[in-house]
């Protein structure tokens, strides 16, 4: 990825890729898009996500994903479209996603999560089905 320092949008959607996520894709300054989703990419997000400060479009769904969702927010509180769905993430939604505040649209739905939901705040679109979510709900999201 080391001479794309001006892509803003990569759409890699729909094909058969496999294999990891490439740490040097978060560190491209402009990116705003990243259309993963419908591959057969493995392991975890990358930690080199937070170093990502345009990123506003996040779609990594129906994967073969998994480890914890990350904690984005240093750098990247522009993200407004979050989407993980369909793949194999467990553990928490980290209480930092609650601090996105462009954040409209969350989708976490058909993953492995376990841990209660955090405040979430200014959401459009919130999806959490088929998990195993556990808590009380907290009255923001009400």
């Amino acid at each position: 990825m080391g001479n794309l320092h001006s892509l803003r949008r990569i759409s890699l959607h729909d094909n058969l890729l496999a294999g990891s996520i490439p740490q040097s894709l978060w560190l491209l300054p402009n990116l705003r898009g990243v259309y993963l989703f419908n591959n057969r990419l493995s392991g975890s997000i990358p930690p080199s996500i937070t170093q990502s400060p345009s990123l506003q479009n996040l779609d990594l769904s129906n994967n073969q994903l998994n480890g914890t969702i990350p904690n984005i927010v240093s750098n990247s509180s522009k993200i407004y479209r979050f989407n993980l769905s369909y793949n194999a993430f467990s553990g928490e939604i980290p209480k930092s996603i609650g601090e996105l505040k462009n954040l409209d649209s969350f989708n976490v739905s058909y993953n492995s999560l376990s841990k209660s939901i955090g405040e979430l705040k200014n959401l459009d679109s919130f999806n959490v089905l088929y998990n195993s979510l556990s808590g009380s709900v907290d009255s923001s999201l009400l």
